[in-house]
């Protein structure tokens, strides 16, 4: 018996898909006809014909190629070959094989995939077509054994494609899209609004042509991202997105580390023809592994950023209420560490110890063979969800309703913007990258000092009643780094509280200081729960520079409790 024997008769654990065929010529654009037999563990058979040709994009290079698989009834493909691998999927005769070169444990797409699957079937508002599509429009797919001509592949994962069975669309509806970014490039970011549909920027999934209301709609949408500011953004999102959805790609976008998919690859979707959603669907570069499977990521990446993606940065500065607790409502279920560990346990104990190492006896350079596997996931897992937990409170910590930015003492005494002492070169400014554009901010631009200095504003100061009595105080705000001034391990910005005696002697203070290397995108800073130190009878709330910067501060809040309270503005 030779080594091909022996696999096909051993490793039974998952289904075995056989194709026999000349394959010579096949390529990305070209298909060949096989034959096929597809076994399956529950003792069904099903036997026909497919086209077989190259799929993907950058996984071309590898040598262990993916596929686009259709089969039919026929040697001429005149007749579909319909069927539902398994009892909860569609009825499809289009599939990928997916060599997964890059995840040597083969489960990060596709349990990625059911963890989405999840997060939408919690998620309120979900549109009805949606609901009736299979899985909520995300991939399904399962483990294979791969034979090509009597010689094993090793394995594969047989999985949906991207097509309008996934999206549950309609052929003869005018009014229902799926686009996907092709490219990284300030279209694709949202940043200028003349998208092409022709690969360039963006490529159309469904349906094989686009219709001219249907490219409008899009181009509406840019528009719209490209010239609202966040508060006009709020008041008119719901006009041109589904904000629930973008809210729920872009947290799981960061919780998974998925750096492959916030601008490129990046999915559009709509059923009215007005209204835009986000579907994620290339779910491999996650959990710390690159793109390329060769190199693990920090898993203390900020990711908030998205990559410049304008949609997704002004959708989370604009709901940032919603965004704090749609967070942590997953937080508490789906997201929690032991069910995204035990969801990957599942998948790769289903595919059995046998079935890995014969893909490893077949293609020994697999380039993550040394990288992953449960132990680094479990890691990987748990210290992400950590860090996600502290971006989470440092961006958008407290879910401040979306309101206008002024000083707030506590609920009964506000101080407004005229109550500001300046010492450098502070000024007032509206900004469109603050959480209100329009809406007054307090900036300072500071450039080549040779010395260390320490500009600051600070706030008219609170009289403390009874210097005995010690109150507990929480302080915080917003702090927008800008990019426009370098700065260096010497530079500081920050924000502070100073505590006072009767005679203006300082006793103490509290610092909170700014992520310098976190650029244009607001950071919540804040100190809760500071108990106050015996004999002050002053406190002050300070916004502090030293040496160079540029950077603006909304929402500066003091409140004598235990932690921050909500914000409201002093209208």
């Amino acid at each position: 018996m030779d080594n091909t024997d022996y696999m096909v008769t051993s490793l039974n654990k998952v289904p075995t898909l056989t194709l026999v065929g000349d394959i010579q010529g096949m390529s990305h654009d070209v298909y060949k006809l096989l034959s096929f037999n597809l076994n399956f563990m529950d003792g069904r058979v099903l036997q026909g014909f497919a086209k077989l040709k190259w799929q993907g994009d950058g996984s071309l290079q590898w040598v262990k190629k993916n596929f686009k698989l259709k089969t039919y009834v026929d040697d001429s493909c005149q007749t579909k070959l319909k069927f539902k691998p398994l009892a909860d999927w569609a009825s499809n005769n289009e599939f990928n094989l997916k060599a997964n070169y890059m995840d040597l444990t083969h489960a990060r797409n596709i349990t990625n995939a059911k963890l989405f699957a999840r997060m939408t079937a919690t998620r309120s508002n979900v549109d009805e077509t949606l609901l009736h599509s299979i899985n909520f429009s995300q991939i399904q797919g399962f483990p294979i054994h791969l034979l090509v001509n009597g010689k094993s592949q090793g394995l594969y994962t047989l999985n949906t494609g991207k097509n309008s069975i996934l999206f549950n669309m309609d052929k003869s509806s005018l009014t229902q899209a799926s686009v996907e970014a092709a490219q990284y490039n300030d279209t694709t970011r949202f940043i200028t609004a003349n998208p092409k549909f022709d690969g360039t920027d963006f490529t159309v999934e469904f349906p094989d042509i686009m219709t001219d209301s249907i490219k409008n709609s899009f181009i509406n949408l840019m528009n719209f991202v490209n010239v609202s500011n966040p508060s006009a953004f709020r008041a008119d999102q719901d006009q041109y997105l589904d904000v629930n959805s973008v809210i729920d790609f872009g947290l799981f976008s960061n919780v998974i580390e998925d750096t492959d998919m916030n601008v490129k690859n990046a999915m559009y979707v709509t059923y009215d023809g007005k209204k835009w959603m986000m579907v994620p669907y290339d779910l491999d570069t996650s959990w710390a592994l690159q793109w390329d499977g060769k190199s693990l990521q920090n898993v203390d990446q900020d990711l908030f950023n998205f990559q410049g993606n304008q949609l997704l940065q002004k959708t989370f500065e604009s709901n940032q209420d919603l965004v704090y607790r749609r967070y942590h409502d997953l937080r508490t279920g789906i997201l929690r560490a032991d069910n995204i560990i035990n969801a990957f346990k599942n998948f790769m104990k289903h595919v059995g110890e046998t079935q890995y190492e014969n893909d490893l006896d077949i293609w020994p350079s697999l380039p993550s063979q040394s990288l992953t596997g449960m132990a680094q996931l479990q890691y990987a897992i748990y210290k992400r969800l950590e860090v996600v937990d502290q971006q989470i409170e440092k961006h958008f910590g407290g879910g401040r309703s979306f309101i206008t930015p002024n000083y707030v003492k506590n609920s009964d005494a506000k101080f407004d913007l005229t109550d500001w002492k300046t010492v450098g070169t502070f000024y007032r400014t509206s900004f469109s990258t603050s959480i209100n554009n329009g809406s007054m901010g307090i900036g300072c631009w500071t450039t080549g000092l040779k010395e260390n200095t320490w500009s600051h504003i600070e706030s008219k100061q609170i009289l403390i009643q009874g210097p005995n009595d010690c109150p507990v105080v929480s302080f915080g705000g917003k702090i927008l780094v800008s990019s426009g001034v370098s700065l260096t391990d010497e530079d500081f910005i920050g924000i502070s509280i100073r505590f006072r005696d009767s005679n203006q002697k300082e006793i103490s203070n509290v610092t909170v200081a700014a992520d310098k290397t976190l650029i244009d995108f607001p950071q919540m800073l804040k100190a809760e729960n500071i108990k106050t130190p015996q004999g002050t009878s002053w406190i002050q709330f300070e916004f502090n520079f030293s040496r160079n910067g540029h950077a603006i501060l909304t929402q500066p809040q003091l409140n004598f409790t235990p932690t921050l309270g909500q914000y409201s503005s002093c209208d």
